[in-house]
């Protein structure tokens, strides 16, 4: 043995041998050995706490799903019932004009019966008020968050539809995704509703063109305007002035391209615009 060289070694027994197996040991070995046990130290409480992270993670998206899908619910039943006593309503005041119109052409003779069937209508119409009314807090996020109404000030005209059409440039079968809305030169365009603006800038076919993001997975366009009063990451409020009415992009007229989007389908935008809350 050199001096200064020390070597460790491993002794192994079988059974009750008195002579062993002789393992030598040096100190690379020793060092491997350990850092070998202290990665697996380190890997076992690594993966315990991304485990607990990934478990606490899955819990708090867990509660987040459970409250937003009882959130839909809610406005789901909320607004079926906003339809129901809305429609009642409609129904009833119809019976109340039809009434009124059937007492001034007949014969006074009746006067007591109908004046009965009057004050059981508006008796009728008062209730089918005080349940509207309930639903005023459905009908205000209605307002704020789907795209309702015309988005040109002051109305506009629609000069082409939705759906399958002859392209206006090549007299060839083509599909329109939104509707064309007639105006004024300059007319403001307004957000159809609350929302952020994820795009406002050039885009072919459409000239100066806005897209903004609402909730429930909707979302508006704007195509062909004359001049943007927004930039993308905006916020914006329904009724706000997001741009003004042009020709700019492919078109054959001064008019707002409009569409609307849920979850990136294009829908017919025309149940929209005709809405009234």
């Amino acid at each position: 043995m050199k001096k200064g060289n020390h070597e460790r070694s491993i002794l192994i027994f079988y059974n009750n041998e008195e002579k062993g197996l002789s393992l030598p040991i040096n100190n690379f070995m020793i060092l491997f050995f350990v850092l070998i046990f202290a990665s697996l130290i380190y890997t076992g409480f690594d993966a315990y706490y991304k485990q607990k992270e990934a478990r606490d993670f899955y819990n708090t998206l867990s509660a987040t799903e459970a409250k937003t899908y009882s959130l839909i619910t809610e406005y789901k039943d909320s607004l079926n019932r906003y339809s129901k006593s809305l429609k009642e309503y409609n129904d009833t005041i119809k019976n109340i004009s039809y009434l009124i119109d059937y007492n001034n052409n007949s014969s006074f003779n009746n006067n007591s019966n109908n004046d009965n069937d009057i004050n059981k209508t508006l008796n009728e119409i008062d209730r089918y008020q005080k349940n509207i009314l309930t639903f005023m807090d459905v009908s205000s996020i209605i307002h704020k968050e789907i795209p309702v109404g015309w988005p040109v000030a002051g109305g506009g005209r629609i000069s082409s539809g939705f759906g399958a059409r002859l392209s206006p440039f090549t007299q060839e079968k083509s599909y329109h995704y939104g509707v064309d809305i007639a105006g004024p030169y300059g007319t403001p365009i307004l957000a159809a509703a609350d929302g952020k603006v994820v795009f406002a800038g050039w885009k072919n076919g459409y000239g100066w063109f806005v897209l903004i993001e609402h909730a429930n997975g909707y979302q508006t366009g704007y195509g062909h305007n004359s001049e943007l009063l927004v930039h993308g990451g905006q916020q914006v409020k329904r009724g706000q002035k997001i741009a003004m009415i042009g020709n700019t992009g492919r078109t054959t007229g001064i008019h707002c391209h409009f569409e609307v989007r849920i979850a990136g389908d294009h829908k017919n935008p025309m149940p929209y615009l005709n809405a009234r809350f």
